[in-house]
This record gives structure tokens, C-alpha cells and sequence, in this order.
């Protein structure tokens, strides 16, 4: 089994050392990295030759979506992620993974837990891999983090299915969406911690979010219009009025947010009293 991780960069230099080491350091386990970089002007290439096993596709793209599937199209592995810049796998990660999937030889994707850490590696918060349920990635939104998931190549790259790269805020809600409706078959591992996801405020998801001047506020409605675009493709649209459409919405959203914090009690009980055994 070979494992293929495709990190799309542009001027990540600050953090791609840390990112490029967590997948040289994984063992027992045949691994390609691939770092599809945008022409980075800041110290990006520089680090990338510290790193001769690392594949380095360097050309312009039109944003991320677009980087990741270039690397995407150059990854001969099994199955696949991507990997951010910013983020970075935990130690021994692929090969737990390896072993999962080994032993679950009907799935399509798998997925982990996750850290959330700040700008000085620092944990702050770490969810757990909840199951599949295509209606909460709706209408909810992402609770899978892309960093931690991993994709089967045969049931994705080879039938066609890569990154809409029309998509720069949620590309990654969009896929997980997509390829559920295509029955495509996700399997959690609740036990497992697989990277650690940086926050630091100019992640694409929250460099908007409190912005007051015009450009700004353009882009973030341009960024929650990519949510609602993927409700409208994949969900429900009961009223032909579009604002009771917006309060169908809201109210789905509460729903199954209700829904994650019952996955997330249930999961914990479950846990604390087979630990308790």
C-alpha cells in the first residue's frame, strides 16, 4: 500500500519545514509528498531542497483548489490527502492508518480525529471522528477535517473525481458531499489522531470572518455563498421563496448541530466506560 500526500503551497514558508519533516519522520509505510507550489517569493524553494525525496511541481495555479489537483494528477499512491503548509501529520500516523484500512478492505475513505493547535503549537481543542452522515455535512457543514482524512484512489482519482476548483472556502465540504452521494462508502477512526491543524488567523477560513472594510465583507459573502451553493446542489430546497429557504436552512443547521453534540456525548460515554472496564 503507498500513501500519496499532496501539500499545495504559496509563500507557507514560515511553517512548510514542519509540515515537510512530520511525513519524512513516518515509518513502516510507503509514502510520496508532493508539494504543488504556486511560485512562492518568500523562502519556499529554499526549504524544498532540504528535502530531496519531496516531489515539487512549481507553476502558477488559481488558487488552492486548483494546486491540490495538480498534485493530485501527479500522485501514483493507493490513496491520497492533502496536507496543508500550516498543518502537520502526527508521528506514526500513516502506518495506524495502513493498519485500519488493511482491516476495513471495503472503504473508500477514512478518517481520524484531529488537533487543533495555535500559532505556537500550542493544543487547544481536539475533535473526534464522528460518523458519516451526508445530511449534517449538508446542512451543517464540515465536522471532518480535510487534514485528516484519506481517499482510495481507485473509488475518486481514477473515476474522475477531484477538487471543484471553482470552490476556494468549503472545497473541502463540496467533496465529502459529492462523494457521498455517490455512495462511496466512509469509515471513522475514533480512536486515532491523525495531524495537527494550525489556527493563526490568516487561515482562507478566517481571514474574513471580522473584516469592515468593502473587500473584505465582498469576500467573506462570496466565502458563506460557497455553503449555500453546496445546500442548493445537495439538499433540500422546499420554498420557491429563497428566504424561507434561508430559515429552512437555519433551522437544519441547529438540527443536526444538536445532532454532533449527541454524537459527541454518546462518543464520549461510550469511551469512558469501555475505559472504565
Amino acid at each position: 500500500m503507498k500513501f500519496s500526500i499532496i501539500t499545495p503551497s504559496y509563500n507557507g514558508a514560515k511553517y512548510l519545514r514542519q509540515c515537510l519533516e512530520s511525513v519524512a519522520r513516518q515509518t513502516d509505510v510507503e509514502v510520496e509528498h508532493i508539494v504543488a507550489d504556486s511560485c512562492s517569493t518568500d523562502d519556499t524553494p529554499d526549504i524544498l531542497k532540504e528535502f530531496p525525496n519531496v516531489k515539487v511541481i512549481c507553476e502558477s495555479d488559481k488558487g488552492m483548489s486548483d494546486g491540490i489537483n495538480k498534485g493530485l494528477k501527479a500522485c501514483t499512491g493507493d490513496w491520497w490527502m492533502w496536507l496543508n503548509t500550516d498543518d502537520f501529520l502526527e508521528d506514526g500516523a500513516l502506518k495506524k492508518v495502513q493498519d485500519f484500512i488493511e482491516r476495513h478492505e471495503d472503504a473508500d475513505a477514512v478518517y481520524g480525529g484531529w488537533h487543533f493547535i495555535n500559532k505556537d503549537d500550542e493544543i487547544y481543542r481536539s475533535p473526534i471522528a464522528l460518523p458519516y452522515n451526508l445530511s449534517m455535512l449538508i446542512y451543517y457543514g464540515c465536522y471532518i477535517a480535510s487534514t485528516a482524512i484519506f481517499y482510495k484512489k481507485s473509488a475518486t482519482l481514477d473515476k474522475g473525481e477531484y477538487i471543484q476548483e471553482r470552490f476556494k472556502q468549503v472545497m473541502d465540504q463540496e467533496y465529502f458531499v459529492r462523494l457521498g452521494t455517490l455512495k462511496l462508502k466512509f469509515y471513522p477512526m475514533p480512536k486515532l489522531k491523525i495531524a495537527r491543524f494550525r489556527v493563526h488567523g490568516n487561515n482562507i477560513s478566517m481571514r474574513y470572518s471580522n473584516s469592515k472594510d468593502i473587500d473584505g465583507i465582498l469576500t467573506r459573502q462570496f466565502q458563506l455563498a460557497e455553503s449555500i451553493t453546496v445546500r442548493r446542489k445537495y439538499g433540500l430546497t422546499p420554498f420557491k421563496n429563497s428566504h424561507l429557504n434561508a430559515v429552512f436552512d437555519c433551522i437544519m443547521f441547529f438540527f443536526f448541530k444538536g445532532l454532533k453534540i449527541a454524537y459527541e456525548i454518546f462518543v464520549y460515554i461510550k469511551t469512558k466506560i469501555k475505559n472504565d472496564e
